[in-house]
């Protein structure tokens, strides 16, 4: 095994206590230095207190002690840009028969490099192979089952047919696994490149229907397109989205700094945009319709996900919004205001919300239509001009002196001023000054 410096810096760290006890780098870490892939985050077991050689080796390195449960003897010391979690028991070989999946248990003694295998890890893990290490230990912790798809989104592999089983035997017990777990879990997924394959495959064994509220639902429900239910229409806007050039787009850099800071969020939204049409499921003159469902579906989310109020905000602008864009594409009165309009509604995640629409048009009908492009490249060219305007033309102060009473009021006109200005209306506080006048002040 190849070692990085920082590797070598906590292996001499921990120098000062493997001569008295048995210590060992375990689990992820030994996966990722066979991968030779970075490692930041260690695992150590210690036959004895994992506790007592955490709060040890902290007071020897420093860093900042973590108790993460003290019945498990876990512990964490962070060290700088390190995390090393420690952990006790009685011996190696128990540890590791206790571990989720055969990558993940093995083990080196330190000072050693001779990599302790006994379920062979390291045959699956260069035939990209996903096996747990016994069946019953996903069910002890349900969870891993959400790391096996991890671990087949993030690094190409595939899961192994008996852990398949196991995963389909166990899956129901994930609605017992804290929220905060699961949307951990599912953020790691969705980080990957090509996570479509992986939500493909987890609503092929039931187990997306665990994680998220009301996504069983979609199951069966047709949808006015040409192939597939909801489930699939969901799945497949995912991987439009994963497959658009984002170098074809208006802006460019735009949208990939938004997918740099908001790429979980993003795809989360894709796969979760039509979560409210089964409740709004009808027809009408021999049509199907789903009236409503953008605002059904951010109800859905808000009650059922368990999100920061950044990314619950963000999903809830695209799911409200998403359909806009269609309708202003193929409304024969198109107005670039109503595109101002909508810029202005969903501020900051217009850029996700373009590509939330371009990908639902995708995965619809296969194409993007001129009159969708045209809304794109009008809202990007609003968002941009709206980006050079620092401050406002006219303000709270500026309408007082007018003689205008402070009220409701100072909202609506000051944001009808800054579409007037966005729409090239208006150029300096001189016109905005007389836009007021005459709008709201004229007898």
């Amino acid at each position: 095994m190849n070692m990085a410096d920082n590797i070598r810096d906590v292996i001499s760290s921990l120098s000062d206590f493997y001569g008295e006890r048995a210590v060992y780098l375990v689990g992820g870490t030994i996966r990722d230095l066979l991968l030779g892939r970075e490692v930041k985050d260690f695992d150590v077991f210690v036959v004895g207190s994992g506790i007592e050689l955490a709060r040890q080796f902290q007071g020897r390195s420093g860093g900042r002690f973590i108790m993460l449960d003290e019945g498990r003897d876990e512990a964490r010391v962070v060290l700088g840009g390190l995390v090393i979690d420690f952990n006790g028991g009685f011996d190696i070989e128990g540890d590791l028969a206790r571990r989720d999946f055969t990558i993940n248990s093995m083990a080196v003694r330190l000072p050693s490099s001779r990599i302790i295998d006994p379920f062979g890890g390291r045959t699956d893990l260069r035939r990209g192979i996903v096996r747990a290490t016994r069946e019953q230990n996903l069910g002890d912790d349900a969870l891993r089952i959400l790391r096996a798809f991890r671990f087949k989104s993030l690094y190409g592999f595939s899961i192994e047919r008996k852990t398949r089983y196991a995963v389909a035997k166990f899956a129901h017990l994930l609605k017992d696994i804290a929220k905060e777990r699961i949307k951990t879990e599912l953020f790691l997924i969705l980080g990957a490149e090509n996570s479509w394959c992986t939500l493909k495959e987890m609503a092929d064994m039931c187990v997306l229907f665990e994680i998220i509220p009301g996504f069983s639902s979609l199951r069966g429900v047709p949808q006015n397109k040409p192939y597939g239910d909801l489930v699939h229409h969901s799945i497949n806007t995912v991987r439009a989205f994963e497959e658009l050039d984002l170098d074809l787009l208006p802006h460019p850099e735009i949208f990939v700094e938004y997918c740099r800071e908001n790429g979980a969020v993003l795809k989360l939204s894709c796969l979760l945009h039509d979560i409210g049409k089964p409740r709004t499921y009808g027809f009408t003159r021999g049509r199907m319709h789903f009236y409503g469902h953008e605002k059904v579906g951010v109800d859905i989310v808000k009650r059922g996900m368990r999100l920061s109020n950044e990314e619950l905000s963000a999903i809830a602008n695209l799911i409200r919004y998403h359909m806009r864009p269609h309708l202003l594409a193929s409304d024969a009165h198109y107005t670039r205001r109503a595109v101002v309009r909508l810029v202005s509604a969903c501020g900051e995640d217009t850029p996700g919300l373009l590509l939330l629409v371009l990908s639902d048009a995708l995965s619809s009908a296969g194409f993007i239509g001129d009159g969708l492009r045209r809304v794109v490249e009008d809202a990007m060219e609003v968002m941009t001009k709206k980006g050079e305007m620092r401050e406002r033309l006219v303000t709270g102060d500026d309408l007082i002196a007018l003689g205008l009473t402070p009220g409701p009021i100072f909202g609506e006109i000051l944001s009808m001023v800054e579409e007037e200005r966005a729409l090239g209306e208006l150029r300096s506080k001189e016109e905005a000054i007389s836009y007021v006048k005459r709008r709201w002040l004229a007898q």
